[in-house]
């Protein structure tokens, strides 16, 4: 499963991040700037089954969803203000298929029905990232998980945990 994350980089973000990386489930960036075109292209070349998004971005999820079928959940950020009944009925009006929950909700859910991890190999797929299209269409860029794990030299102290 691929899901897709429409945020600033915040604490749920990399929760999202880490928990997704827990059970090897690819990421996807996508970028408010990229648009409704770009988000949807995005959400479609990938086959994303999730989302996760600030509040005041739902409403922007309408149009590309039309297209971009796979996704079957959106989580928003419930620290990020209060949400919009009226976003959330106009997305299940249109979009019945989908569940719609909050952060805090999920986290709830996570809780009550815990997994076992599924850890990724170094050759996993870890993230696609998309570029702002300014040239026309977004292009994903595929990281595996050795390319994040040897772009982010982690050290504590004086001990180096990764050597590449």
């Amino acid at each position: 499963m691929v899901c897709a994350i429409l945020n600033h980089r915040e604490d749920p973000i990399l929760i999202g991040v880490l928990g997704a990386a827990s059970q090897s489930m690819p990421i996807v960036t996508a970028y408010d700037t990229l648009g409704e075109v770009g988000l949807q292209h995005s959400m479609k070349q990938t086959g994303a089954k999730a989302i996760f998004l600030d509040p005041h971005l739902l409403p922007k999820l309408n149009k590309p969803l039309k297209e971009a079928k796979s996704i079957q959940y959106v989580v928003y950020n419930s620290e990020q203000g209060k949400v919009k009944q009226e976003h959330i009925d106009a997305l299940k009006r249109d979009h019945p298929h989908l569940t719609i929950c909050g952060f805090d909700e999920l986290l709830k859910r996570g809780k009550e029905q815990m997994v076992d991890a599924v850890p990724p190999k170094p050759n996993d797929l870890c993230c696609i990232m998309y570029t702002s299209g300014s040239t026309g269409t977004p292009k994903g860029v595929l990281l595996k998980h050795r390319n994040v794990v040897a772009g982010s030299k982690l050290e504590i102290g004086s001990r180096t945990l990764y050597r590449h």
